[in-house]
């Protein structure tokens, strides 16, 4: 299994390369550093490029108001490359599941889903075309993130009605998912997942 990681750089991406074992990856972030290319996701030719041979697309990616060109220039190289498989990072709120104790708070630090020019407004539009692709993706919704070293428990949430429920996740739990993501190809193809703890 040969895995293209776009934002190898990343914390997340970070502990997935570090707890796997049997996974062939290609490491790229759009700064290069050790051990990783440097690689412009929302240039197609280069991103071609970069999937051959590749087994699965994992995009670990904030790359500002850039991210739904980003997020099309991935499907377009994923038609062109034949690759089916993408892992997606988005973020708990694209389809407004925040109840209303908490709406506030997130528009003020997030904005909301109908502001184009916002992070979430930009989360959102990225969702979409890739929910309207033909690819076999799968889209993370993680709850709050924070750094402590643990996996813990997670509780998953496929429905797009359901407010979300648990609390902030560590980011290794998260990477724990994208491992079994990339180890399993059939699971929670062309569905989108909220995880918390």
């Amino acid at each position: 299994m040969k895995t293209l990681i776009l934002g190898a750089n990343g914390q997340i991406a970070q502990w997935v390369v570090a707890d796997s074992t049997d996974t062939d990856f290609v490491l790229t972030s759009k700064h290069a550093s050790d051990g990783v290319m440097a690689l412009d996701a929302a240039d197609s030719k280069a991103l071609i490029a970069a999937m051959q041979g590749v087994d699965v697309v994992y995009a670990n990616l904030n790359d500002g108001g850039r991210t739904p060109r980003i997020a099309r220039t991935i499907v377009h190289a994923m038609h062109e490359t034949g690759v089916k498989r993408l892992i997606w990072i988005a973020t708990i709120g694209i389809y407004d599941e925040i109840s209303a104790a908490n709406k506030d708070l997130v528009r003020l630090q997030l904005g909301t889903i109908h502001d184009e020019n916002a992070y979430m407004g930009q989360q959102v539009m990225a969702a979409q075309i890739i929910e309207a692709s033909d690819v076999n993706y799968t889209i993370i919704r993680p709850n709050e993130l924070t750094t402590e070293p643990e996996i813990h428990p997670v509780i998953f949430q496929r429905d797009h009605e359901e407010l979300r429920a648990g609390g902030p996740i560590t980011r290794r739990s998260v990477a724990a998912y994208v491992r079994e993501l990339i180890a399993d190809p059939t699971l929670d193809v062309r569905a989108s997942v909220a995880i918390s703890e």
